[in-house]
């Protein structure tokens, strides 16, 4: 026959089979919260990615012609020019024209400064003046009507030529610019040009004859 077990041993094994009891609930809940963090919790965040297309490039504007002037005529961020560095020098492409001839002007325009500058000679600011014996008988800006601004950077000692402006030897007259006008004089008659730019007056008047 079993030994029977005394009241203290009953409540001493009593007790430690409550302990173990609270230590398996207790692993328990502890596993099962835990798996539910894992579960539920939040993800980590991410930074966003930047966009693989590329942006849009500007486009260059086009280029501008300047007739004759060269590349290096284009606008910069040199200041203008002074009146007293630029020379200009009226061209004609002959000397003598025979009777069905004509006058083809032009003008050379020099930087005799030291740094490079800008100066405007376009056709709004050109001006091409013939005389016969002091008096003048034909004035480009009397009557042109394709005036148009053109702003060239000049370098230190650099010249340009223009390309050319002809004249049909006739008269000019700012007050009457939709009739035909009459031939000024030929047949050995000498007339002189003067060109100015930007309001810069030719070096000195180059002569021509009319035959």
């Amino acid at each position: 026959m079993a030994k029977r077990l005394s009241a203290k041993q009953r409540r001493r094994r009593t007790f430690t089979v409550l302990i173990l009891l609270v230590l398996v609930g207790l692993t328990a809940w502890a596993v099962l919260h835990f798996s539910s963090a894992d579960e539920g919790g939040t993800p980590p965040t991410t930074s966003p990615t930047a966009s693989a297309e590329p942006s849009e490039e500007a486009t260059p504007s086009d280029s501008v012609d300047y007739e004759g002037l060269g590349p290096s005529g284009l606008p910069s961020d040199a200041p203008a020019c002074e009146y007293a560095d630029i020379q200009v020098e009226a061209l004609t492409d002959k000397e003598s024209y025979a009777a069905d001839d004509e006058v083809e002007m032009r003008f050379s325009i020099v930087n005799t400064g030291d740094v490079p500058c800008q100066v405007n000679v376009g056709t709004g600011e050109q001006d091409y003046e013939i005389k016969a014996e002091g008096e003048t008988v034909y004035q480009y800006s009397h009557c042109t009507s394709d005036r148009v601004d053109q702003v060239v950077t000049l370098n230190p000692d650099e010249g340009r030529v223009t390309t050319p402006i002809e004249w049909d030897r006739t008269y000019s007259d700012e007050k009457n610019c939709d009739d035909d006008l009459d031939e000024v004089p030929a047949g050995g008659v000498e007339y002189t040009l003067t060109v100015y730019v930007a309001g810069i007056e030719s070096v000195e008047p180059v002569p021509f004859t009319l035959k």
